[in-house]
This record gives structure tokens, sequence and C-alpha cells, in this order.
């Protein structure tokens, strides 16, 4: 008997659980499917397009066509002489770290 009742409240609690889970609302009512913009003309599209393209360009003759700062570096090419000072100088200061044990082993 109490293996029959205990069988029976567990699976009137299954059926009670999904109800409370369930959505709840109309369906298609979420903002993800709300109605679209009407599609302008073709001519209306066509002027849209054209201003965007020539936003677009002045950006890009500004320089800003990344949204970066004005004055940001780019990506400038440096001497290899350069790199292999910079490549030493930082395997230094990470062995000098690992000496001291402010860095685990493997880690730099």
């Amino acid at each position: 008997m109490k293996k029959l009742s205990l069988a029976l409240s567990v699976a009137l609690a299954f059926l009670f659980a999904g109800s409370a889970f369930a959505q709840s609302g109309e369906v298609g009512s979420s903002p993800a499917s709300a109605p679209r913009a009407k599609k302008g003309t073709s001519q209306e599209q066509a002027d849209a397009k054209a201003e965007r393209k020539s936003a677009g360009s002045e950006a890009a003759k500004a320089g800003n066509n990344l949204g970066l700062a004005p004055d940001a570096k780019k990506n400038e090419k440096v001497a290899k002489p350069e790199r292999q000072a910079a490549r030493k100088a930082r395997k230094a200061s990470a062995a000098e770290a690992q000496k001291k044990g402010e860095t685990k082993h493997g880690e730099q």
C-alpha cells in the first residue's frame, strides 16, 4: 500500500510540475515575433542605400572605419631588431619573476 501511494504521489507531482512551468500568454506575443516594419518602395530603398554608402565612404576616408578612436595607432610594421629586443626583454622579465617565485612553473 505504501509503495502504491508513493508511486501515485510521484506521478501526480510530475503532472502538476509540468503545468506549473508551462508558458503563459498568447502564441506569438513575444517581442521577437513583432510585426515587421513596412517595406519602402524601391526608390526609398535606393535612397537609403545611397545615404548609408556615402556615410560609410566618408568614415573610411577619415580612417575611422572600424569604430576606433581617430588617434588610435594602426598595426605598424616594426623592424626585426626592435622585435627581437622586445622579445628578449619579455623573456628576461619572465625569467626573473620565475626565479623570485612570483609565477608558477610554466606560467609566463
